[in-house]
């Protein structure tokens, strides 16, 4: 069975997600990455975030994890690889890509060096960012899952508040409801319920 949960997500601190090549229009180091003139944000990008959410949590629900980046150390039986997927298997849950127009802002920085936490001498740089308050709608399709797993992934949704969205950038998020389709089964978790109310708008 599909089901559909369409977040809104709120830019709280200025966001750089990905950095495609440099292109001409755009004067900075690190531009946006950008498609057909659209600014995109992969939904493996979102993926990720709520996988490294997932993974912060897990212990809180009772979930036992053992975080890898080594695809045969990783438990195809935990709730991360069952949500999320691994190299040789598919996850349930599918984040679409998200297309953007938008004014952004293109600030110049200056690197510090982390061994003296001093700046470097003549060393700036530029990045290319969605500005702050900026907001837009990511879809996520979940297939087969069970209550479980839906809790665990309105947990880390709800967890998204407190992570780190792309390089450095912090974002809100709620649920918009009138977008989403779930099975009402699925809400009568206690903890998913929570979530779902909390955050739904």
């Amino acid at each position: 069975m599909r089901d559909l949960i369409c977040l809104k997500f709120k830019i709280e601190k200025k966001l750089n997600v990905g950095a495609g090549s440099v292109i001409s229009k755009i004067t900075s180091d690190n531009p946006l990455l950008r498609i057909n003139d659209k600014i995109l944000i992969p939904g493996s990008t979102i993926k990720g975030i709520l996988r490294t959410s997932l993974i912060r949590i897990s212990s809180l629900l009772g979930h036992n994890i053992t975080p890898t980046v080594h695809p045969e150390k990783m438990n195809s039986k935990d709730i991360v690889t069952s949500l999320f997927g691994k190299p040789d298997s598919e996850g349930k849950i599918f984040v679409r890509n998200v297309f953007l127009d938008s004014n952004t802002i293109t600030l110049t920085h200056v690197k510090l060096n982390d061994k003296t936490n001093t700046c470097e001498e003549g060393k700036l740089f530029s990045t290319e960012y969605l500005p702050h308050n900026f907001e837009f709608e990511v879809l996520i399709e979940l297939y087969d899952v069970s209550s479980e797993e839906f809790r665990s992934l309105m947990a880390a949704i709800a967890e998204l508040n407190y992570e780190r969205f792309g390089q450095a950038g912090i974002v809100s998020v709620r649920i918009d409801k009138s977008k989403s389709v779930v099975n009402p089964d699925l809400l009568r978790d206690e903890i998913s319920k929570m979530v779902w109310e909390e955050l739904g708008v």
